[in-house]
């Protein structure tokens, strides 16, 4: 099976041992217009919100694309290609931007 073709994110911060950790599929992902108009919409990381917490461990645009990826093709959460975040992960995040109104928002 032939893999698609994957670019380096170019909002996420470069990791020391891995350069830049995020790849996104060009057909699915967010273009930088469009990050720039959710990323103020987004709720902050909670380790921002002065109540402590770790730092988050994947890129916010990584995220999305992932969620916008499971909206485009219908596909399930668990079904989410490994270039991706873990499922779970995407899934936790996106619950707890619908509880803080992101979605309303955007």
């Amino acid at each position: 099976m032939p893999s698609s073709p994957i670019s380096l994110c170019p909002s996420c911060p470069p990791h020391p041992s891995r350069g830049h950790c995020c790849a996104v599929y060009p057909s699915s992902s967010l273009t930088d217009a469009q990050w720039a108009i959710l990323e103020p919409l987004l709720p902050p990381p909670g380790n921002t919100a002065g109540r402590g917490g770790r730092p988050e461990k994947h890129c916010r645009r990584l995220i999305l694309d992932a969620i916008f990826y499971l909206v485009r093709g219908g596909i399930a959460w668990r079904q989410l290609p490994a270039e991706y975040p873990p499922p779970m992960t995407v899934y936790a995040v996106f619950a707890r931007w619908v509880r803080g109104g992101a979605w309303q928002r955007i």
